[in-house]
């Protein structure tokens, strides 16, 4: 879509070409199409918009006369609350490709974030964080369901750890880990330095009080978890992550062009040096907190 503006306008308005290509679209009930679009400013040098909208009707091609039922958001993508690192406004809200802003959009659209019964959350599966919530925990898949987000979205830029943030044997109560210090500090450090070198990092998290042990160490089970992180603050000492279980964490995203976003699948989490610890604060919204157990 081509348009013009005034020059020297601070706040222009834009005059467009009567018609548009839909270079992506996903289809949902009740007559929503989802779409991605890029408006670029002529005359500017930088891409300063990304638009993704819907368009009410149940069916059309790949191209429409825009009018009065596209409803258009202009703006900024930014990083959450002037972090060091945001792999999702970095490596989706700013990208030029149309997948990838796709996903932004469907990250953090409210419809894909409600505080819903669980019986309900199949309502939520247009986010592509979700994993499956079902009542079998055997297809519980939230380091699955998070690969996968990693493979698509960021094939490359996706890694996890295996080392051990706790003592072993590990006993089969989570108050009763004792954990490594200096393996701790270090493990945030590579964290910190991956997610500054564009890479998400999976860990291995725990929850609840019962664990799951064998031969020393901490097994998954229902009472533990995976997360991805996805940003460092500048300190270096608090976390941004994904969490696939809905509602298992909740913080407000702050994402520029969606404006402050309640996520039901993000959360913050800390590296506490007194208590050699990367464990959730004090008060949280969502339903858990979270300690790293295993990590880079």
């Amino acid at each position: 879509m081509r348009c013009k503006f005034p020059p020297g306008d601070k706040n222009p308005s834009l005059s467009c070409s009567p018609s548009l290509k839909i270079v992506s679209q996903k289809v949902h009930r009740h007559g929503i199409i989802d779409f991605v679009i890029e408006v670029v400013l002529l005359g500017v040098n930088q891409r300063i918009s990304y638009v993704i909208m819907q368009y009410d009707t149940t069916s059309f091609g790949t191209s429409y006369r825009a009018d009065e039922t596209l409803r258009i958001t202009l703006g900024q993508v930014s990083k959450h609350a002037n972090f060091e690192s945001d792999l999702l406004a970095q490596m989706l809200g700013m990208s030029s490709d149309a997948d990838h802003l796709l996903a932004y959009y469907r990250v953090l659209n409210a419809n894909n974030n409600q505080e819903l019964p669980r019986d309900q959350w199949d309502a939520l599966s247009d986010n592509p964080l979700k994993q499956n919530t079902g009542p079998d925990p055997k297809k519980w898949n939230c380091g699955g369901a998070l690969m996968t987000f990693g493979a698509v979205y960021a094939p490359r830029h996706y890694v996890s750890g295996a080392q051990l943030y706790y003592r072993t044997p590990s006993p089969s109560k989570l108050s009763a880990v004792h954990f490594k210090k200096e393996t701790v500090a270090a493990g945030a450090r590579k964290i910190r330095q991956q997610l500054k070198n564009g890479n998400f990092v999976q860990v291995f998290v725990g929850h609840n009080e019962d664990l799951t042990v064998e031969g020393g160490i901490i097994k998954p089970s229902s009472n533990t978890h995976y997360i991805t992180l996805f940003g460092a603050s500048a300190s270096g000492n608090e976390f941004i992550f994904f969490d696939p279980w809905p509602t298992g964490s909740i913080m407000t995203y702050q994402s520029g062009i969606m404006g402050p976003v309640k996520s039901v699948f993000m959360g913050t989490i800390n590296f506490v040096e007194s208590e050699g610890k990367i464990r959730s604060p004090d008060v949280v919204s969502g339903r858990h907190k979270y300690v790293i157990l295993t990590g880079p």
